[in-house]
């Protein structure tokens, strides 16, 4: 095959499967009441985007139902900035009317574009590499943030898909790029900085066979520059609070109302018990209706919600010491990722809520990047030699999981927003 040829394949197979996700999508709208254009009441964003083009900080005014940090009397959005900054061309031509779900469903094909491309990068088989990425999209509980642009939603639409672009130029050895990448998902999720050393290591392996401390020098020194556009960035961020705020950490959740009347605060260890409890809530029938009963406030059984999960452990299990495989990038990659997940998971449950009132799991949304670079760079070998009656079974499993996923998601959030009853 010619090099032209290959290309040509590549296109093929990254729009194809981008097709998939768009279309899957396309048939949600069709049964819902949502739209790409359909209009958002939670537009946070171009809210603020309105005021920065007014020359001020705050919103003016309250809006009862957007969550807004109240401090010293004036109304702020409470979330980090950079969906904003996305917006903020959108609301100098449109005003509030930005097109949320336009830039969410564009998001959304960025992302399953890199999903793929870390997958070829990884090298895995075509089917895989084509399918993993329909998965995270469509047999997961990122459903709701796909779909609706509202505030909560749009920032880890966004988060999901810069993280994997942050790893993706982590494995080509864009140290730039990436960090830049890492750096915008931050300021839309800042938990996403845990996954900063993973990047680090994705680009000092992409440095091969330089010696330790020569390759750490080349690492961090070697066109430094290049590393400017993530640390003005991250610098953006810390003035913005610092004026808003007076803390260069402080987005503003912090003083939410629902957080300032809290005793234990936004965070706490108090909060893991039963948060812990919301991983594993099942939906339940109601004997008198006859009705499927879904949680809908902090979250649902995270393998119903996220059964890609399932198949990440799994994999795990099945490579067993082929972690040591150069195609699996050395067990190093995977411990890493795995104690940066559990560390993420950690964090999270330590939050006051587990994602407030929506359904599925959505929190967990924000560990699947780290999540799905592990287990694209699993090796593949160890399991082609387990026989052809093996593999079919393998792949019955691992699509039994993706319809499992697409029908609780797909139909669960559908109910959610009232369009179905179950």
């Amino acid at each position: 095959m010619t090099q032209g040829e290959g290309r040509k394949r590549q296109a093929g197979e990254v729009g194809l499967t981008i097709l998939v996700v768009l279309l899957l999508h396309g048939l949600f709208w069709a049964f819902s009441d949502l739209d790409w254009d359909s209009p958002n009441p939670y537009n946070s964003y171009s809210k603020q985007c309105v005021a920065w083009l007014q020359g001020r900080l705050d919103l003016g005014q309250d809006y009862p139902w957007l969550e807004l940090a109240v401090y010293q009397g004036k109304y702020y959005v409470s979330f980090p900035p950079f969906p904003s900054y996305v917006l903020l061309p959108f609301a100098a031509i449109w005003g509030e009317n930005t097109p949320d779900g336009l830039v969410a469903l564009l998001s959304v094909a960025v992302g399953t574009g890199y999903a793929w491309a870390i997958g070829t990068r990884c090298s895995l088989p075509v089917f895989q590499r084509m399918f993993l990425p329909v998965f995270l999209y469509g047999g997961t509980g990122v459903w709701q943030i796909t779909v609706d642009g509202s505030v909560w939603f749009l920032a880890q639409n966004f988060a999901l898909t810069l993280t994997l672009m942050s790893f993706y130029y982590g494995l080509q050895g864009r140290r730039g790029t990436a960090v830049f990448c890492l750096a915008c998902a931050v300021g839309c999720r800042p938990f996403q900085l845990l996954y900063l050393p993973l990047v680090g290591y994705l680009l000092w392996k992409r440095l091969g066979e330089v010696p330790g401390r020569q390759r750490l020098r080349q690492l961090l020194w070697d066109r430094w520059w290049v590393y400017l556009p993530g640390l003005l960035l991250g610098i953006s961020y810390m003035a913005l609070n610092v004026l808003r705020f007076g803390d260069p950490f402080e987005f503003g959740h912090n003083y939410l109302p629902e957080f300032v009347h809290s005793s234990e605060g936004q965070f706490s260890l108090s909060y893991v018990g039963q948060n812990v409890s919301s991983l594993f809530r099942l939906p339940a029938w109601n004997t008198e209706t006859g009705v499927v009963e879904f949680p809908y406030f902090n979250g649902m059984h995270i393998f119903l919600s996220f059964p890609i999960v399932l198949w990440y452990l799994y994999r795990l299990a099945a490579v067993g010491r082929g972690w040591l495989s150069p195609m699996a990038g050395g067990r190093a990659l995977h411990l890493m990722a795995g104690c940066l997940l559990l560390v993420h998971l950690f964090c999270i449950l330590c939050h006051k809520t587990m994602g407030g009132y929506h359904f599925g799991n959505r929190y967990l949304a924000d560990l699947l990047p780290g999540l799905f670079l592990s287990l694209a760079a699993l090796p593949q070998s160890q399991l082609s030699r387990k026989g052809e009656l093996f593999q079919i079974s393998e792949g019955v499993f691992l699509q039994g999981l993706f319809l499992v996923g697409l029908l609780v998601n797909f139909c669960g959030v559908l109910v959610y927003y009232g369009t179905w009853e179950l």
